[in-house]
C-alpha cells in the first residue's frame, strides 16, 4: 500500500516538474485546475516534443503555408467565443471524418490502427482498420500508431493544401510508433491531401459531435475528456 502511494506521489512530482519546465510556475498553478493544460503536459511527457507541432504550425501560418488563425474567434468573448469555438470544433471533427472516409479502405488492407490527437483541444480520435471511426476517445489504444497535430493541419489535408508527407516534413504533424507503423501509414495515406477530399456528410459529423460534452461546470467549453 505504501509503495503504491509513493509511486502516485512520485508521478505527481515528476509531472509537476515537467509542467514547470515547459510552462513556468504560474502556468502550472493554473494548469492544475485546467484539464486541457494538464493533459498537454502529460502528452508531451509520453510523446516527447509532441507539443513542438504548435510552434511548427505557427511558423507555417507565418509563412503562408497554412491559413492564419481566425482573429475574430480569438478576440471574441462570452457566448460569441463559445459559438465560434463550437463552429471550429465542428469543422475539425468534419475534417477527421472526411480523412477517415478516404483512409479507412486503405488501412483495412494493412491491419494498421492509428490514434490522432488535436493538441489545442486535446481531442482524440481513432482510425481503425477493422471498425468505424471513434471520436472523443480517452486516448491512444495500446499498440496504435499515434499522430499528433492540430486543427489547421487536418483542415488543410481535407482542403487539398497539404499531404501527410508534407505535414511531417514541416513538423506540423508528428508520428509516434515503430518505423514499420510509420512507413505503413505513410504508404497507405500516399497522395491524400494532394487534391481536395470529399467533405463528410454533415449529419455524420453531428453524430460524432453529439458524443462531445459542450460545457464544463463553470460554463466554459469543455473538450478534453468524457463525462
Amino acid at each position: 500500500m505504501k509503495t503504491a502511494r509513493f509511486q502516485r506521489i512520485l508521478r505527481f512530482v515528476l509531472v509537476t516538474s515537467l509542467l514547470v519546465s515547459v510552462y513556468g510556475t504560474t502556468a502550472v498553478a493554473c494548469s492544475l485546475h485546467d484539464p486541457v493544460q494538464l493533459s498537454k503536459g502529460l502528452l508531451n511527457h509520453y510523446y516527447p516534443n509532441s507539443l513542438h507541432v504548435s510552434g511548427a504550425i505557427w511558423a507555417a501560418q507565418r509563412d503562408g503555408i497554412l491559413p492564419m488563425p481566425d482573429r475574430k474567434r480569438l478576440t471574441a468573448i462570452g457566448k460569441e467565443r463559445q459559438d465560434l469555438d463550437l463552429r471550429a470544433l465542428q469543422n475539425a471533427v468534419r475534417a477527421i471524418v472526411s480523412i477517415d472516409e478516404e483512409l479507412h479502405p486503405r488501412l483495412t488492407a494493412t491491419n494498421l490502427n492509428a490514434s490522432i490527437v488535436l493538441v489545442e483541444r486535446y481531442l482524440w480520435a481513432r482510425f481503425a482498420s477493422d471498425r468505424e471511426l471513434a471520436v472523443h476517445v480517452d486516448g491512444a489504444t495500446k499498440g496504435d500508431l499515434v499522430i499528433v497535430t492540430d486543427e489547421p493541419v487536418v483542415t488543410a489535408l481535407v482542403a487539398g493544401r497539404m499531404t501527410f508527407e508534407k505535414a511531417q516534413e514541416l513538423g506540423v504533424l508528428k508520428f509516434f510508433g515503430t518505423k514499420n507503423q510509420i512507413a505503413s501509414f505513410i504508404d497507405s495515406a500516399s497522395g491524400l491531401g494532394a487534391v481536395p477530399m470529399k467533405r463528410a456528410n454533415i449529419l455524420k459529423t453531428y453524430k460524432f459531435m453529439s458524443l462531445i460534452p459542450k460545457k464544463s461546470p463553470d460554463n466554459s467549453l469543455l473538450l478534453s475528456r468524457r463525462d
